[in-house]
């Protein structure tokens, strides 16, 4: 289900992410990864928004909070474990760590509990020792 109108909006939007110089909120990255939830890892423009926000991710000038990370990772639910979803894990998981015991950990243990890679098992590590209830163990 290729939507041709979504692939040139996602194309678009890819180079002015990437050109804007100023820092993102944390709102700002949540709400544009929570915009991709309907693209799968078929969906290349998807890819690429998520590649041109991990340093706007990694850079935001405040943590994200619980509420902000549900919504990151309900759009990258669907977008597969390639590099540029890996990425955004990494850039994600100093905000996983400082949200701490707020941190509802069920979206986010079934997102990476499905990923392979370091990535994934830092955010885990970090995600099950601030976050304390994750039922999920080191699944492969």
């Amino acid at each position: 289900s290729d939507c041709p109108e979504l692939s040139a909006a996602l194309k678009a939007i890819v180079p002015r992410v990437s050109a804007c110089g100023e820092p993102f909120k944390n709102y700002e990255v949540a709400m544009a990864l929570q915009g991709l939830t309907s693209c799968s890892e078929a969906c290349p423009g998807a890819l690429a928004v998520v590649a041109a926000l991990v340093p706007k991710a990694a850079s935001c000038e405040a943590p994200l909070s619980a509420h902000h990370l549900n919504m990151a990772f309900s759009g990258l639910q669907n977008l597969g474990t390639g590099p540029e979803v890996r990425g955004m894990i990494a850039a994600l998981q100093i905000h996983i760590e400082k949200a701490g015991r707020a941190l509802n950990s069920v979206l986010l243990t079934r997102v990476l509990e499905a990923m392979s890679g370091e990535e994934a098992e830092a955010a885990l590590r970090a995600l099950s020792g601030r976050g304390g209830g994750s039922r999920g163990g080191a699944a492969g």
